[in-house]
């Protein structure tokens, strides 16, 4: 198949036998696609930088959600592509599906065992492609129109779209020229030991616009490197006057500390944090690390469901809006998801100060509606309530 390196889909089989139909479907389309059952050659897939569709097809809906999963916490965010996820079902899992993607768990299904609506499959690919900035619909304007026809109106509308997408694409690439004066200068200052809080506020304040741009998947690299360096600044605001370096003589009494600890490291609260604003997460996170208390961290409700399918935990902070689902719709599939935590204490951490998000947050199971900023005395407050260790807090 031509243009393999540049395939819009891949689809895993576990069985191609029992997928030919699906495929002699996709072959009538445009779809340049490729078709795998190593695990390996998916990772390799998920990390190439070229949007793509992924289609899963195994014999149970959930063994294809579990492993797409479990696929998912081999990648560090910055190495993922970008993508959606398309998974076959049977007749009998369709609610199940159905109710998948509602959550947002995939981003649409197949009903594939029996393949019924023979076209779907194909009209299914081009929507998620096209999400992802693959249009692969032939144009109908063959020719040039005069006139006052609506036809006339309908190419007018057609070029201020290119305008508009015109516009958006200078607003990005002034975007990160700002990033790089930003980064180049604060770097500068670092090495320096010249900082000062306006390079943490400018900083903030570009993150804030990469959260809010259209454009934000493509420049996920450079969120991380500016939320590197703004985590140096911090570090440096807070403890002035820490030493660059540790001397080599404190290395056996950090070792000696290590061992005294790990006795009760199993025991030690461990908390989830999903949160996709990463300045609030940063923040969270030197609050719950300070504490004494494990700690991992989802940006997205994907990353979240992968972590709590894979790892145990004691306290899920979940906000609310995610970049790809709602953390409500989160806590509500969680106990019907049949994993280690399915009985986890859910506390919805969000800056949304509506009566009406309470009773929905309870509605759906969460124990506490705690607003941001997240405060000392409240997480322990929380963690108290459900028997949860703090360790010993030392002066």
């Amino acid at each position: 198949m031509p243009g393999r390196n540049n395939a819009h889909l891949l689809l895993y089989s576990t069985n191609r036998k029992d997928d030919e139909l699906l495929l002699s479907i996709l072959k009538q389309s445009e779809l340049r696609f490729e078709v795998t059952n190593s695990k390996q050659q998916l990772l390799n897939k998920l990390k190439d930088g070229i949007n793509k569709l992924i289609l899963i097809s195994t014999p149970s809906l959930v063994n294809s959600v579990r492993f797409y999963y479990e696929c998912l916490l081999d990648i560090p965010d910055e190495e993922l592509c970008r993508h959606a996820l398309v998974v076959t079902c049977s007749r009998h899992e369709e609610r199940q599906a159905f109710n998948y993607y509602q959550s947002r768990v995939v981003d649409d299904y197949l009903l594939t065992r029996p393949l019924y609506e023979l076209h779907r499959p194909i009209s299914v690919c081009y929507a998620q492609l096209e999400r992802l900035g693959v249009n692969l619909h032939k144009s109908i304007l063959t020719t040039e129109l005069n006139g006052d026809s609506p036809a006339v109106a309908h190419n007018s509308l057609i070029r201020e779209g290119a305008e508009r997408k015109l516009k958006l694409r200078g607003e990005f690439e002034t975007l990160i020229a700002e990033f790089d004066q930003a980064i180049e200068l604060a770097d500068a200052h670092l090495s320096k030991q010249e900082i000062s809080a306006d390079d943490v506020k400018r900083l903030q304040g570009l993150l804030k616009r990469l959260h809010q741009s259209s454009f934000r998947p493509s420049l996920i690299r450079l969120q991380h490197k500016t939320l590197n360096l703004l985590n140096a600044l911090l570090d440096k605001l807070t403890h002035p006057d820490d030493p660059a370096d540790i001397e080599s003589n404190s290395a056996p009494e950090i070792q000696q500390l290590s061992a005294q600890t790990i006795r009760d490291e199993a025991q030690v609260c461990r908390i989830l944090l999903v949160e996709d604003d990463n300045v609030s997460a940063m923040m969270s996170r030197r609050l719950i690390e300070g504490m004494g208390l494990s700690f991992d961290w989802a940006s997205s409700g994907r990353r979240a469901l992968a972590l709590l399918q894979a790892k145990p935990f004691d306290l899920i902070l979940m906000d609310i809006n995610l970049p790809d689902t709602n953390g409500l719709l989160i806590a509500d599939q969680l106990p019907h998801m049949n994993c280690i935590n399915s009985s986890t204490v859910v506390a919805i951490l969000t800056g949304i100060k509506q009566k009406h998000m309470v009773q929905r947050a309870a509605k759906v199971g969460a124990k506490h509606y705690l607003i941001k900023p997240l405060q000392h005395e409240v997480l322990a407050k929380v963690c108290s309530r459900h028997n949860l260790k703090i360790p010993d807090e030392t002066p």
